[in-house]
Parts: structure tokens; sequence; C-alpha cells
């Protein structure tokens, strides 16, 4: 029995991240599970160690435990470590599951000092194309410009498709520091727009961003990031067996 439960703590542990995923991304019953698998591993820890404990102890026996205790310690830090970045990237995009623009700056401290009427807000924009080789070509009518309040600007996104097939595609918007979203009016930001573009095809997407009289003076110049999201070309997988398909030629 006693050899079953390493096989017992592993399937319950992968069960238990399993289930930790599902529960980041919001399935109905992940959370049952993890409290489930989560239960298992403790349980299947306490009896494996009882029986370690109830076992013969003579000084080789202890020796080899000693030293299988360490190894199972540095094989769970191991192993836990390699899941860190899921959390991280959550902290990260703690307002959706975006690449490539900095979430932070939720918390900046206001002073309550605003841009009423006469003042204006500095924005940055940019665009940025997400997909290995994808044969698109993306531009900003602006890049920097002054906001001022109750006074909608126009932001024109041109997409060009160079390719000769049709490509499938997603739009997408972030604003960094994450605090300034729910006081942007911008369709972006709230609901992203797929569509197709024809082989050869141009197409321009006008968005009006636009600001209140209330917004907080310390949360400008913010970032207004663009993505254009599309399918990898199909020799994605060979940048990173590069180095061995050069060694062969």
């Amino acid at each position: 029995m006693s050899a079953m439960l390493p096989v017992a703590l592993l399937f319950a542990s992968l069960g238990w991240i399993l289930s930790l995923l599902q529960w980041l991304h919001g399935s109905q019953f992940a959370g049952y599970l993890m409290l489930l698998f989560g239960i298992a591993v403790v349980l299947t820890i306490v009896l494996w160690l009882r029986l370690l404990l109830e076992s013969e102890t003579t000084v080789a026996v202890l020796r080899k435990r000693s030293v299988a205790l360490r190894l199972s310690l540095l094989l769970a830090f191991a192993f836990s470590m390699t899941f860190i970045m899921i959390f991280m990237y959550h902290w990260l995009n703690e307002d959706g599951h975006v690449h490539g623009a900095s979430a932070g700056g939720a918390d900046v401290a206001q002073s309550g000092k605003t841009v009423g009427q006469s003042g204006v807000v500095t924005v940055f924009s940019d665009v940025h194309v997400r997909g290995y080789r994808l044969p698109l070509q993306a531009s900003l009518n602006h890049t920097r410009f002054d906001l001022l309040a109750n006074k909608p600007q126009s932001l024109v996104l041109t997409v060009t498709n160079t390719a000769a097939k049709p490509l499938p595609l997603r739009l997408a918007a972030k604003a960094a520091p994450t605090g300034v979203k729910s006081l942007l009016h911008y369709p972006l930001l709230h609901h992203d727009y797929t569509f197709t573009l024809l082989p050869g095809e141009s197409k321009q997407f006008d968005y009006t961003l636009s600001i209140a009289a209330d917004f907080p003076l310390e949360l400008q110049p913010f970032t207004l990031t663009h993505f254009v999201f599309g399918q990898d070309d199909v020799s994605a997988w060979q940048k990173m067996q590069a180095p061995l398909l050069s060694g062969k030629s």
C-alpha cells in the first residue's frame, strides 16, 4: 500500500492544479473540485507519513527516509515553481487576458484634482500584431495626442491583409494603468471585435475616445494599447528548433 501512496499523491496534486486552472477561468464546479482534490492531497500525505513512522526504524532506514523526504520536498518545490507564472499572469492582468500591456497603477493615490472643463490629458496610443509571421500590417492615425474633457477624439486603426488567403482576426484594447479603464469611453476596452480580412483587403476601424470632466489628474498620461490577434504561421513550430535545423544543414 505504501508503494501506491506516491502515485496517489501525484494524481491528487495534478487534479488540484487542473481544477485550480479551471477555477481561474471561471468554471462552475471548479471550486468544489479544488476542495475535493485538496483534501485528497492532505489525507494522502498524512497517511504516508503515518506509515513511515510506524515502519521499522534502523539506522539505515532512518538515513534513507531522511534522504527520501528531502528529495520529495525538493521535487514538490520544483513542481510548484513551474506554476507560479499562472498566478503572476492573473495578478498582472486582473482585468482581462491581454498580453503586452502593463496592468499596474490601479491604486494610484488621488488628490481630488480633476481635469475639469479646460484641462487636457496626454494619451499615448499604439498597436501590436499578435501572431507568428502574421501577414498583416496595422497602423494608427495618432500615437500621441491631448484629450479634452467631453470632447471625443477619433482613433482610426487601419489593418491590411498582405497574404493570398483570408485572415480571421480579433481586435482588442487595454489601458494602462488599469485604474483608467472605468473612466474611459472606448468600445474596444470592453468588447473585442472579430472579423475576417480577404486577400489584399484593407479595413479602417474608427473609434472615439472620450473622458469626463471628473477624470483624475494623477491618472494621466495613460497608454491605450491596441492588439490585433491572428493565427500563427504553420512554420511557428520551427522557431524553437532553429538551432537543430541549422545544425543539420
